[in-house]
C-alpha cells in the first residue's frame, strides 16, 4: 500500500527555530485514491519571528495571523488526521512526505511537533522526504540551463501548466500545482528511461 501525503506550509520566516507555520495544507492519497484534502490556519506561536517579507509575500497582516486557531489546537487536529491513516506504533505503516522543496516543509513540521511536546514525527513519515523539486530536476536536467530559476511557478509554466501568479504562496494552491508537476515530471522520466532502454 502506497500512502502519499502531499503537504505545503506557509511560514512567517525561513528559520525553523524561531519562525512559525501559519498555514498547512495538503492531500492524503492512498493507492492513487484521494482520501482527504486538508487545510489549517494557525496563529504564530508566542514570540515567533515574523518577517516583513513573509507578510508581503503572503499578502497578510500580523493582525490577521492572530485571528487564526491557536497552534496547539491545530497540532492536535493535525496529529488526529495523521492517525486516521497511520498506526504510529507500527514501524511498517507510514506516510510518504511529499512537497516541492519538501525538506523545507518537513523541517518546519518536525519543529511543529517538537514545539508541541512531541518527538514522534518519525512515527508518521518515512525517510527520506519525497522532494518534487528533485523529481522535476531529473525530468528537466537537459533544459535547466535555459531556465531563470527553479521556483514552483517557473517550473510549472515550463511544463505547460496553466497557473495564476496571484495564487502562489497559498498552501492549498501550491499543493495543487506541486501534484501536477509531480505527475508530469514522473511521466517524462519514464519516457526518458524507456527511450534509453530502447537505445533511442
Amino acid at each position: 500500500m502506497i500512502k502519499e501525503f502531499y503537504i505545503d506550509v506557509e511560514t512567517t520566516g525561513l528559520d525553523t527555530k524561531n519562525s512559525a507555520i501559519w498555514q498547512i495544507a495538503g492531500e492524503v492519497i492512498i493507492d492513487s485514491i484521494s482520501k482527504e484534502i486538508f487545510e489549517f490556519k494557525l496563529a504564530p506561536h508566542p514570540n515567533a519571528f515574523i518577517s516583513d517579507k513573509a507578510l508581503s509575500m503572503n499578502d497578510i497582516t500580523i493582525e490577521e495571523l492572530e485571528t487564526f486557531t491557536p497552534p496547539n489546537q491545530v497540532f492536535n487536529s493535525f496529529e488526529s488526521l495523521l492517525k486516521k491513516y497511520v498506526s504510529p506504533f507500527d514501524k511498517t505503516d507510514k506516510l510518504i512526505f511529499k512537497g516541492y522543496n519538501g525538506n523545507f516543509d518537513s523541517d518546519f513540521i518536525r519543529s511543529f511537533f517538537v514545539r508541541n511536546g512531541s518527538n514522534y514525527y518519525g512515527s508518521y513519515f518515512w525517510t527520506p522526504v519525497y522532494d518534487v523539486m528533485a523529481i522535476a530536476f531529473l525530468a528537466l536536467e537537459s533544459q535547466r540551463s535555459g531556465m531563470p530559476n527553479f521556483r514552483l511557478e517557473t517550473v510549472a509554466r515550463h511544463l505547460g501548466i496553466n497557473v495564476e501568479t496571484a495564487r502562489f504562496h497559498d498552501a492549498m494552491y501550491d499543493i495543487e500545482i506541486t501534484k501536477q508537476i509531480d505527475t508530469i515530471a514522473r511521466r517524462m522520466i519514464s519516457s526518458i528511461v524507456s527511450e534509453k532502454d530502447l537505445g533511442l
